[in-house]
């Protein structure tokens, strides 16, 4: 019974010696070379989106501002009220309406530094930038 098995074997193992050089790969691979980084490219990629980042940055602080005057404006006319159940109602509102100001600055503060970095890595790839060079230092806009 072992003699058979271990015939069965070096049978099975010649066989598969004879069709190996018939899966051997037998192209010879040619190297392509990525073309060259254009820097001047990046660069103008990096001006184009951190230009849109600190315009969105700069409209978001004017949104700020203006949430904050409109809510202290709101807030001193409501103490201003006698009735308390007014007071009360022009409170609320004033805080209801500074946070719906804010939610909305945040969200566009987010698109536009969404749609800076999209754009940003658009034009890295146009630019020839392969891979993730780079990319690591610029993720501090995920803070903004």
């Amino acid at each position: 019974m072992k003699t058979k098995i271990a015939t069965a074997l070096a049978g099975s193992a010649f066989l598969l010696s004879l069709a190996l050089p018939v899966f051997a790969d037998t192209n010879t691979t040619t190297t392509t070379t990525a073309p060259p980084v254009d820097v001047a490219c990046v660069q103008n990629a990096i001006e184009k989106s951190d230009t849109a980042l600190i315009a969105a940055v700069d409209a978001y602080a004017i949104s700020v501002k203006a949430a904050i005057v409109a809510r202290k404006d709101a807030e001193k006319a409501a103490w201003a009220l006698t009735e308390k159940k007014a007071r009360r109602e022009a409170l609320r509102t004033a805080g209801r309406d500074f946070r719906m100001t804010m939610k909305t600055a945040r969200t566009a503060l987010h698109q536009a530094r969404e749609a800076a970095w999209k754009g940003y890595k658009t034009d890295r790839t146009t630019c020839h930038v392969r891979g993730s060079d780079g990319e690591s230092e610029r993720s501090g806009d995920a803070q903004i």
